[in-house]
């Protein structure tokens, strides 16, 4: 039987009503518009989707895909205002169980793809002790090794011991091998500070001014407004569709990692201007008409 949908929070980042997991999208997007990486892609973002839960992805809130020197990788997120590291708490229990059907996916890529979560509210000695065991896993060629780490006078603290032994009843592997493989394709990131005038909402409206034709727009309400609008139809973005989706609210720029190509391609188009000659034989033509029709040619 299927899922009912969650509801959707009723608590709002600022006063545009876009909620948390909106804001947390749409600083995917920004990076997507960039051509830039983001909290746990490895590469640069090319393909950003949300609410995927009715096209099979268990971990549905935001699907983002990214490239590395022509190797596509896949990170599945759940996004949450809150959550508690800890088998008490409902929200990380799905966290966990979504992430076991995740990893089991016949189109997971071992070794490559990775899942979790992003959250705005948790305990700063939960996350850090939940990072140091993922780190463990990723420091570890196999479960043996990372199963050493906690052992009597090893590196890991009894409250990572007991961490690890109740995510461990959570994920039920079949062996250490396969609690090592869960953790070592996991994530978990704190995004605060998005709500409108905070540190992370100023960086990412600067971020977005930077595609904007206008210098001081504020794009982040309509990049907003499109995530809402994308949920409600299992979204999937490029950064084309993306690009035809604001052309009509906003006027964009090139990305920021072509500045150096305009640069030089207007450099080489001055040298070449500066050796045309303005005479023919010792003869000067009268162009300022040319002249006139070419610049409002190209200011249209």
């Amino acid at each position: 039987m299927a899922k009912n949908p969650r509801s959707r929070s009723s608590e709002l980042t600022g006063g545009d009503g876009f909620t948390y997991e909106d804001t947390v999208a749409a600083w995917y997007l920004a990076a997507l518009l960039r051509e830039e990486p983001a909290p746990g892609t490895r590469g640069t973002v090319v393909r950003v989707a949300v609410q995927q839960k009715a096209l099979g992805d268990p971990l549905d809130d935001l699907i983002v895909d990214s490239d590395e020197a022509g190797v596509r990788t896949r990170l599945s997120l759940q996004v949450k205002k809150q959550v508690t590291v800890s088998s008490s708490n409902g929200d990380f229990t799905e966290i966990i169980a979504e992430a076991v059907a995740t990893r089991a996916r016949p189109e997971f890529q071992v070794g490559k793809d990775r899942y979790g979560f992003i959250v705005r509210s948790i305990s700063i000695s939960g996350l850090e002790n939940l990072d140091r065991i993922i780190g463990f896993a990723t420091a570890s060629t196999n479960g043996q090794e990372f199963v050493r780490r906690f052992a009597p006078q090893a590196e890991a603290n009894a409250s990572m011991i007991a961490m690890r032994d109740d995510v461990r009843s959570m994920i039920g592997p079949a062996d250490d091998d396969a609690e090592w493989d869960f953790y070592r394709h996991f994530v978990a990131y704190r995004l605060d500070n998005l709500r409108d005038g905070e540190d992370r909402f100023v960086e990412l409206s600067n971020r977005l001014n930077v595609v904007a034709e206008a210098p001081g727009s504020n794009i982040v309400p309509v990049v907003c407004q499109e995530v809402r609008r994308g949920e409600s139809k299992a979204k999937v973005w490029t950064r084309n569709s993306l690009i035809a989706d604001l052309r009509t609210k906003v006027s964009l720029r090139v990305a920021p990692t072509y500045d150096r190509d305009l640069k030089a391609l207007s450099d080489i188009a001055r040298n070449y201007v500066e050796e045309i000659r303005a005479d023919i034989g010792g003869t000067t033509l009268d162009r300022d008409g040319l002249i006139e029709a070419a610049e409002s040619a190209a200011s249209k």
